[in-house]
């Protein structure tokens, strides 16, 4: 592929906006070209630990991770091998991805022209590449990408200092192109934030407008608005194009604290605009349409449901809705509760659906509708990451992970593998035998533990296929034609991990053959053998699953007694070995004809989406007002308990073992 030109396709139909709401809820935004053919996006390395360094798969411990979370490194690193921000345009149907970008420096958002035809993004380059300074000055640069080979640099600020604020800012900022293709708002991400007025075919700033943010032109390409920001106190303003000059800006409403992108009605007559309207009291935020040339502001949705007068912090929202309010996706992230996405139809107040596209675990950073209305962008994890996109198909309801290099493989690796081990670290029951816990040696659940009834059984077994898809994906993009097969993400611990969570038992055990000459440490060996007794026995060799069970019962089931000092003098007394107790607890599980296991009694019942937070296309019923007692608060499923799992005291150190005879030789291995 020698160029970035692409079909002029559905340039009729109506663009959908994000909006992602600001002070500390920031999204990098994703841009559809306007035939929905192709998604632009910005990542970056994530700076969290990696839950997939070597051995993690035997990290069964809530109170054990396998690596520390490093401190937020001053130039970007990722253990996932990203180490620099790039900019990819994806084409989801097809997976195939071109990398448009990268620079160990940080990027802005893409935009795509009004013809699909260019990308415009923004760049820092500093002047020197020495060690980092911890504010380096360089040059901020405005280029407009028409092709794989044809890039040029279109606007260049000097003498710009990217302290942290601006880095911050840096990747959530994006172009804006008119609509007739000739000017270009670019927001500069500095401490003092502006937008840049540039006429393309001059290359010159035509006005700057000082304190502003998140620009959206109208349909007709005669207005422009903003979001001025002076001192904490947000407003929305407006300024009108007569030929090819600009007037001054002149304010509209005045938004609060709390803002977001605005985005303008098919017929460039109204705004819709994020308003804050929250007190010390009560959060009230609302999408609610303005009239610039009256200033007449009228509710379409209420975001913020009555429960949150009393409790639940709202940690971002982010929205995004058609030109002609047909379409609406809505995700609130209030801490505490599981995400969800509402997609609805504001001007009817209709619910069309409320899904995730993954698990309810993720959290939902960003969304951004396709121009046909097929398909929605989201990101997840908290908005301010720059984690790559899912796509969800409307139609269809099918969800695609955008894989565009190796280390993208590796990021999605990581965020579902430690979705899942978070899910079965709190919900598997504690394997007790006779009074006593045992100590797991893998994070996978045995045979019985988790019933098919049991809500986490579809959660896991949906990571597991997800999980098993991203390691089988064939690798695409540019670049991968060069790229050894050592070089991928994809270990054999991925692939029994996932394979066994989504029930492929027979790829499981092909899985662990791969695996066990690489495992040499005694406990990891140990855990494997009950991997292969799992196995084996979901298999239905019970026979073969016995003879491994026999063997560790035979090798850790000697018993161990210790010496105690007491007053009558020394005496020997029962030290029980959790991996004694584990080989038990195996073997009581692969026994012909054990019940399954009840779930842990503190376990709640899984919860309805619907029943997460109110409607927001049906009006809220007047509260209640009791005698005595104010606001009904709306009742809330109660939240998972091992959603955040608590850590539990270290192991203590084991006294000194005293056999009280010589142990037998261990059994012969059985046959695999």
């Amino acid at each position: 592929m020698s160029s970035l030109v692409l079909p002029h396709g559905l340039l009729g139909l109506v663009r959908l906006v994000t909006a992602t709401v600001l002070t500390g809820w920031m999204s990098s935004p994703m841009s559809w070209s306007p035939d929905a053919q192709w998604i632009s996006y910005t990542v970056a390395p994530s700076s969290g630990p990696d839950v997939r360094a070597a051995g993690w798969l035997f990290e069964a411990s809530p109170g054990r991770s396998t690596a520390p979370a490093p401190e937020r490194p001053s130039e970007p690193r990722g253990p996932s091998g990203r180490t620099a921000y790039q900019i990819w345009a994806t084409q989801p149907t097809t997976q195939a991805s071109v990398q448009i970008e990268e620079s160990v420096w940080p990027l802005t958002a893409p935009c795509w022209s009004p013809a699909g035809r260019s990308l415009a993004f923004g760049r820092f380059v500093p002047e020197s590449m020495d060690l980092p300074r911890p504010s380096p000055r360089g040059r901020l640069e405005l280029l407009i990408q028409d092709g794989l080979d044809r890039k040029r640099v279109l606007v260049t600020v000097r003498d710009f200092e990217l302290d942290a604020l601006a880095r911050a800012r840096f990747p959530h900022c994006n172009p804006a192109w008119s609509p007739d293709g000739q000017y270009l708002a670019f927001p500069v991400p500095s401490a003092q934030p502006a937008i840049l007025i540039i006429k393309l075919e001059t290359r010159r700033t035509i006005q700057t407008l000082d304190h502003a943010t998140l620009p959206a032109w109208s349909p007709d390409g005669s207005k422009l608005a903003f979001v001025r920001d002076e001192e904490s106190q947000k407003s929305l303003q407006l300024v009108e194009r007569h030929g090819s000059s600009f007037l001054a800006a002149k304010a509209i409403v005045p938004l609060g604290p709390v803002a977001a992108a605005p985005s303008w009605s098919s017929d460039s007559r109204s705004l819709l605009a994020m308003l804050d309207r929250s007190s010390a009291q009560f959060q009230n935020l609302e999408l609610a349409r303005i009239v610039p040339e009256t200033g007449e502001v009228t509710q379409v949705l209420r975001l913020s449901p009555e429960v949150l007068r009393r409790r639940g912090e709202v940690r971002s929202i982010a929205i995004d809705v058609d030109r002609d309010e047909e379409r609406c996706f809505i995700a609130v992230d209030i801490a505490g509760r599981a995400a969800e996405v509402i997609w609805g139809n504001p001007r009817d107040r209709i619910t069309q659906r409320r899904f995730h596209p993954l698990d309810v675990a993720l959290r939902i950073g960003g969304i951004a509708g396709s121009p046909d209305g097929r398909a929605v962008a989201l990101r997840f994890g908290p908005p301010d990451d720059l984690t790559l996109p899912v796509i969800y198909e409307t139609a269809t309801g099918q969800t695609s992970l955008l894989i565009p290099d190796e280390a993208g493989r590796g990021e999605w690796l990581a965020v579902l593998a430690g979705t899942a081990r978070s899910l079965l670290l709190a919900g598997l029951p504690p394997p007790l035998v006779e009074g006593r816990t045992a100590e797991r040696p893998t994070l996978l659940p045995v045979p019985g533990e988790l019933p098919v009834a049991h809500p986490l059984s579809a959660r896991l077994a949906r990571l597991g296929r997800f999980g098993s898809l991203v390691c089988d994906r064939p690798r695409g993009g540019d670049g991968a034609e060069g790229e050894e097969e050592s070089a991928t993400a994809t270990t054999p611990e991925d692939r029994l991990f996932f394979d066994y969570l989504r029930g492929d038992f027979r790829a499981a055990a092909a899985d662990l053959e791969a695996l066990e000459p690489r495992i040499t440490a005694a406990d990891q060996r140990f855990g494997l053998l009950s991997l292969r007794a799992q196995i084996l026995w979901w298999l239905g060799e019970r026979a073969r699953a016995r003879a491994v069970v026999d063997y560790l019962l035979a090798t850790e089931g000697a018993p161990i007694r210790r010496i105690e000092e007491t007053p009558a003098g020394p005496v020997l007394t029962a030290d029980p070995d959790p991996r004694q107790t584990w080989a038990r607890y195996l073997a009581a599980r692969t026994t012909e004809g054990a019940p399954p296991p009840a779930p842990p009694p503190e376990d709640p019942p899984d919860h309805r989406l619907d029943q997460i937070l109110p409607d927001p296309f049906v009006p809220p019923e007047p509260p209640v007002i009791e005698r005595g007692g104010g606001v009904r608060p709306i009742p809330f499923a109660p939240i998972h308990p091992g959603l955040d799992p608590r850590p539990i005291r270290g192991r203590a150190v084991r006294p000194a073992r005293v056999p009280v005879a010589p142990l037998p030789p261990p059994p012969p291995r059985p046959i695999r």
